[in-house]
C-alpha cells in the first residue's frame, strides 16, 4: 500500500508528463498537420477557433457536466481526454472532425488532469505550477517542432 503523500506525487508526475503530452501533440498537430493541409486563411482561422472553443470554452461546461455526475473519476476524464486526441490523429485526413476531437480531447484531459492535481496539493501552489509549466513547454516545442515541416 502506497503511503498517501507518495501517491499524490505519483499523481503529479504522472499527471505533468501528460500534461506536456497533450499540449505539444496538439499544438505539434495544428503546425505540422491541419496547417499544412488547410488551403485558405479562411478555412485555417475556422479550424483555430474550433481548435479553441472546445479546448478552452467548453471546459466549462463539460466541468459542470463531470461535477454533477462524475464525481472523483478525473483521470477518466484525462484518459478520455487522451483517447479523443488519439482519435484526431486516426482521423487527420478529416482536419475539421480531427481538430474537433483534438479540442474536445485538450479541454477533457485538462478537466480531470487540473482537478487530480489540486485536489492533492492542498494549499501547496507547488504542484498546480509544476503541473502548469509542464503544459507550456509542451505548447512551446509542438508549436517549434511543427513549424519545422511547414514551406
Amino acid at each position: 500500500m502506497m503511503k498517501p503523500r507518495t501517491k499524490q506525487y505519483l499523481n503529479l508526475f504522472l499527471c505533468t508528463i501528460l500534461h506536456f503530452a497533450v499540449d505539444l501533440s496538439c499544438v505539434y498537430f495544428m503546425a505540422a498537420v491541419v496547417r499544412p493541409m488547410t488551403v485558405t486563411q479562411e478555412s485555417w482561422m475556422f479550424r483555430v477557433v474550433l481548435y479553441n472553443a472546445m479546448a478552452f470554452a467548453f471546459p466549462a461546461v463539460a466541468g459542470l457536466l463531470a461535477d454533477l455526475y462524475l464525481q472523483k473519476k478525473n483521470l477518466w476524464m484525462s484518459a478520455a481526454g487522451c483517447a479523443l486526441i488519439f482519435a484526431a490523429y486516426v482521423l487527420a485526413r478529416h482536419t475539421g472532425a480531427a481538430v474537433f476531437l483534438l479540442g474536445l480531447g485538450n479541454g477533457f484531459f485538462h478537466i480531470g488532469g487540473g482537478i487530480e492535481v489540486m485536489n492533492d496539493a492542498g494549499k501547496s501552489y507547488a504542484a498546480p505550477g509544476i503541473f502548469i509549466a509542464s503544459g507550456a513547454m509542451g505548447v512551446f516545442l509542438g508549436n517549434t517542432w511543427g513549424r519545422k515541416f511547414l514551406p
